[in-house]
């Protein structure tokens, strides 16, 4: 994976905009921020209403935010990076990177602290067949 952006959305999102808005997002990023940034994976966190990913495959994969009681959300969104890279080193396969993304995200905000390994099993786990769907 050459780079990567990631962003909290301060988007007011729909679910039929979302599609939309991931592939403005990246045209937009790599039209006019090629030589900066040169993106090609567009992650954005939502916090409690969930995230997409805008692939570099052309895919974008969106989630509703698992159910949990927010305790602590400092550190979530780089947890939420951390997830999403560990994932892809994991596998290569772009909809598991974003459910481990979601899973430590979400587990560390679920946290007192930044959430532990078992932590993000038990929230990737608990995510089920509706913890990530391909939008695109």
């Amino acid at each position: 994976m050459r780079n990567f952006l990631k962003n909290n959305g301060l988007w007011i999102l729909f679910a039929g905009a979302v599609i939309s808005v991931a592939l403005a997002l990246m045209s937009y990023f790599s039209a006019t921020s090629a030589p900066l940034v040169n993106a090609v994976n567009v992650l954005v966190s939502m916090g409690g209403e969930g995230a997409f990913l805008a692939a570099a495959d052309g895919r974008v994969y969106g989630a509703l935010a698992p159910e949990g009681r927010l305790v602590n959300a400092v550190g979530a969104g780089d947890s939420m990076v951390a997830g999403f890279l560990a994932g892809w080193m994991e596998r290569q396969d772009y909809e598991h990177a974003f459910r481990m993304g979601l899973s430590a995200g979400s587990a560390s905000a679920f946290s007192e602290l930044l959430a532990t390994g078992d932590e993000i099993r038990a929230v990737y786990e608990g995510l089920g067949s509706q913890g990530a769907k391909c939008l695109q």
